[in-house]
């Protein structure tokens, strides 16, 4: 179910005459609780995508160097005197 869909149906069970007095306290909380998890989960995924670069640069300057550091140390035996 879209996030939308679940406000607006909260929205809409707020303003019908129908929903019991005692269940809108319930219903308030749970769309705080619904827009405050959607804003979180948005923060992780802005952060997600500067994670996985950074993780992505660090994995390649590691991957060079450690073939920097075997070819150093075997191509002086193999090439050598």
């Amino acid at each position: 179910m879209n996030s939308d869909t679940i406000l607006a149906k909260i929205e809409a069970s707020l303003d019908d005459p129908e929903t019991p007095r005692w269940a809108i306290p319930m219903l308030l909380c749970i769309r705080d609780d619904h827009r405050r998890l959607n804003e979180h989960l948005a923060t992780h995924n802005r952060w997600s995508v500067s994670a996985t670069q950074i993780l992505i640069n660090v994995i390649i300057a590691i991957s060079v160097a450690v073939t920097f550091w075997f070819l150093a140390g075997r191509l002086p035996a193999i090439f050598g005197p």
